[in-house]
């Protein structure tokens, strides 16, 4: 083939032309990206301070936390409240009511009082009879919210909800192991939290209690005349004195 000066110019003149078009095209990329959501959750202290009840036995969803005492097995469900389990016979163990404690994730017993957490109060339960307990006291504002808003309220935990959904590398969050959008904040499902649970490991027995025995996971203990509660970074002290009416004592600095 012979190639004319023509020919070359031309042949030329496409390549530098492709070559420019190229140079203007940007990467695209798609593929799928799994991450938590977390969603700021705020509750009013009218919200808050609601009647402590005890409703029928509802099934296990979200247990957490878990307390032995006098043969029967408190377990936490996770923000809602406390499942009551009669264990006198350990082989037929049966759930047999359940407290309504919103906030709620950690109990602990002395005597026949049980303390639990209510968001922001610690309030005292008379346990006498396990399957009727009868609310005997609150401390309140003694626990630490995560934020207030003068409006909104207390900031009290965020809700976690897993999205699946198609990226655009170009996007600048793609690849990122957390980001904010608005107030919500999204963090990689490799990075985020398990929830606090009660039955990842062995139990041990927390302050001395006779026939009470807290799950490994436990923020709550109670030791001689005093409640010890782990509060994201301090470490809170109750009187319990008088066992009906715990009274907040002191706030030990401790790091998160």
């Amino acid at each position: 083939m012979k190639f004319t000066t023509k020919t070359i110019l031309i042949t030329l003149l496409l390549g530098v032309i492709c070559f420019m078009n190229q140079s203007c095209l940007k990467d695209e990329c798609e593929g799928k990206s799994t991450y938590i959501q977390f969603v700021p959750i705020y509750k009013q202290v009218d919200e808050i301070r609601t009647d402590i009840k005890t409703e029928g036995p509802r099934e296990l969803c979200k247990p957490g936390k878990l307390f032995y005492y006098n043969d029967f097995i408190f377990v936490n469900e996770f923000r809602e409240g406390v499942h009551v389990i009669d264990n006198r016979n350990s082989d037929n163990p049966i759930n047999v009511a359940f407290i309504k404690i919103p906030g709620n994730v950690d109990v602990a017993v002395k005597g026949n009082i049980m303390y639990a957490d209510n968001y922001i109060d610690l309030i005292a339960l008379d346990i006498t009879d396990p399957t009727n307990p009868i609310y005997k006291a609150r401390t309140t504002d003694v626990f630490n919210s995560f934020a207030l808003d003068e409006t909104l309220g207390h900031l009290v935990y965020y809700q976690e909800t897993e999205i699946t959904e198609e990226v655009d590398c170009t996007d600048p969050n793609f690849g990122g192991s957390w980001w904010q959008r608005g107030n919500d904040v999204f963090v990689s499902e490799d990075l985020a939290p398990s929830n606090q649970g009660g039955f990842g490991g062995n139990d041990v027995n927390l302050g001395g209690l006779p026939g009470g025995i807290a799950g490994s996971f436990a923020s709550f203990s109670v030791i001689g005349e005093f409640l010890y509660v782990i509060d994201d970074s301090s470490l809170d002290a109750f009187n319990l004195s008088d066992p009906c009416n715990p009274v907040f004592f002191s706030e030990t600095f401790v790091e998160w």
